[in-house]
Parts: C-alpha cells; sequence; structure tokens
C-alpha cells in the first residue's frame, strides 16, 4: 500500500537556490564604491530576472545584508543616484513596501520607462505563479489529510482481529492500545478487514501478536 503524504513533502525550499550574480561592469572600476555598497548592488543583483527587473523590499534586502533598514535604503539611494539602479514606478508598490527596481547594466541603454506595464505585468506573472504553486500544495495537503481521515480507528481495528481469532482459533486476546494505534495508522478498516482475514485463514496456528500486521 502506498503511504500517504507526510506534512514534511510540502515544507518550503530553505536553501538558497541562486548559483550567479550578473553584475553591471563598469562598477568594477568605479572608486565610490566601498566593500558594503558593492555588496549591496551584489543584494539587489541577486534577485534581477533576465530583464534585469527585481521586487525585493528593503526590509529583505537588510536582512541579506546583516544590516538594519536605514542603512539599506542609504545604500539603495546611492545606487540611484549613481545610475545602476532606477525605480520604475514610485507610485507603484509590490508586497510589503517593496518597489519594482531595474538594474541599468548600460548606461547608454537603460530601462525604458515605456516597459513599465511589462514589468508589472512580469511580477503578476510572478505572483500567479507561486499562487499556484501554494494551491497545488493545499489541495495535496488537503488531500493527504482526507486520506488520514480514512484511517480506521484502533477499537475498530481490534474488534475485527479478535472476531477472527475467536472464529478460527478460539482465542480472545487483550486489547493493547499502543499496538493497535500503530496498526490504525496503516489501515483503513476495509483494508485491515482483507489483509487480517487473508491472513489468519493461512494460518494452521494463531499469531502471536497482531504487530505481524505491520510487517509488509
Amino acid at each position: 500500500m502506498l503511504e500517504p503524504f507526510t506534512s514534511d513533502q510540502f515544507k518550503p525550499i530553505t536553501e538558497d537556490q541562486r548559483t550567479f550574480i550578473v553584475v553591471p561592469y563598469r562598477a568594477l572600476k568605479d572608486k565610490g564604491f566601498t566593500i558594503q555598497r558593492m555588496r549591496a548592488l551584489l543584494a539587489c543583483c541577486s534577485y534581477a530576472n533576465h530583464k534585469g527587473t527585481l521586487w525585493p523590499s528593503i526590509e529583505r534586502l537588510a536582512e541579506d545584508m546583516g544590516i538594519n533598514k536605514a542603512t539599506m535604503q542609504a545604500h539603495v539611494r546611492w545606487l540611484t543616484e549613481k545610475g545602476y539602479l532606477k525605480t520604475v514606478n514610485n507610485s507603484y508598490t509590490v508586497g510589503k513596501s517593496a518597489k519594482p527596481r531595474a538594474i541599468v547594466y548600460d548606461l547608454n541603454n537603460p530601462p525604458d520607462d515605456s516597459q513599465e506595464q511589462l514589468i508589472n505585468q512580469d511580477y503578476q506573472t510572478l505572483v500567479n505563479d507561486r499562487k499556484s504553486i501554494e494551491k497545488e500544495k493545499l489541495e495535496l495537503t488537503g488531500a493527504n489529510q482526507s486520506s488520514g481521515s480514512d484511517r480506521a480507528k484502533p477499537t475498530s481495528l481490534y474488534q475485527v482481529w479478535r472476531k477472527l481469532m475467536l472464529s478460527k482459533f478460539g482465542v480472545d486476546l487483550p486489547y493493547q492500545k499502543e499496538t493497535w494505534a500503530k496498526i490504525s495508522a496503516a489501515y483503513t478498516l476495509n483494508e485491515f478487514q482483507k489483509a487480517a482475514t487473508l491472513l489468519i485463514e493461512s494460518k494452521n496456528a494463531p499469531p502471536a501478536s497482531p504487530n505481524i500486521m505491520l510487517r509488509r
């Protein structure tokens, strides 16, 4: 019998899946960069999509760098003033105080303000994709919970076992709470009834313990 899904299968991925960052080359020769400003640029670039657009909030960037929000705001302001970052739309916010920004890779060909609608569409696509994933997780979890709710009560399985044992061997075993709790986690009532009947009918002597039903 297939094992039911567990909640562990739906835990979010905590390990960072990013493997590289694309940074404007001119930053390498810009003597205005301090180590912290360069780290701030790297943090921003790490969220950029293939068009150079990013949506993380100041709080998220600050958390990534291990600094406070005010310091991160200062870094973002400096990067914007120096032309490495561009705020696409000051009136448009995403999530918790995040604004869509773009990395300016080429000063001669900066992000076009006319692309604002496309950028917003990109973000909406991202949001919809995440919602779809969460919906699928909830549906699978719900199916698992439904499957789990179909597990038989320990006392119901015990009564089936007791009846079969009395009928075949005239043996009456006492109820063992822990044993039947384990067995009930593995069977529905219908499954147990079929499996127990086949087992007991195949025996010439009574099984020593109902734990034998867990060996499969």
